[in-house]
């Protein structure tokens, strides 16, 4: 996996690098044709460049939560399987009514967010550019952060922090 991460991160450098040579080319290209046009693609190419590194940008934060709600699942499994009493969590999963409100509010957000992939899908042949790919990216970040969210509930859940009590009392 890691190996994955270090290949994406080369494959981002190396694309805003090229990026940045076809900026610069076409500013070269474009000092001969005129003040005006050379303004206006150097327009669109700043654009391009922006919406790319805003496209990559989302891809490694979408990476990073993965890898969070993955360490989150192992462990909460772990844990459930080595110290977690089954009847004990049942309680305290049920009997938590902030537990329950907090966990179908995510689940609303999680699915709400997903209906709008195919709304996105079918508005896309009207929205110009590479606006379409950056809504579904942020569609999709936005489930993976609910589903990261509603695991960290679960493991908050499974893991409680030991509270001590300690005597106040003075002899």
């Amino acid at each position: 996996m890691l190996s994955e991460i270090g290949g994406f991160t080369s494959k981002l450098i190396r694309k805003i690098f090229n990026s940045i040579l076809l900026l610069f080319k076409a500013f070269t290209r474009a000092s001969h044709l005129g003040l005006y046009r050379a303004h206006s693609i150097l327009r669109i190419y700043t654009y391009m460049l922006t919406q790319q590194i805003i496209l990559q940008f989302i891809a490694i934060i979408y990476a990073l939560f993965v890898i969070i709600g993955a360490f989150l699942i192992v462990y909460t499994a772990y844990k459930w399987e080595k110290k977690t009493d089954i009847t004990l969590l049942r309680a305290r999963a049920f009997l938590s009514e902030s537990f329950l409100k907090d966990n179908w509010t995510l689940l609303l957000f999680v699915f709400f967010l997903n209906s709008l992939t195919p709304l996105n899908e079918m508005l896309s042949p009207f929205i110009e550019g590479s606006i379409p790919e950056l809504i579904q990216r942020v569609i999709q970040l936005g489930v993976i952060i609910g589903i990261v969210i509603l695991e960290y509930k679960w493991f908050k859940l499974a893991n409680p922090i030991e509270q001590k009590f300690h005597s106040t009392k003075k002899c």
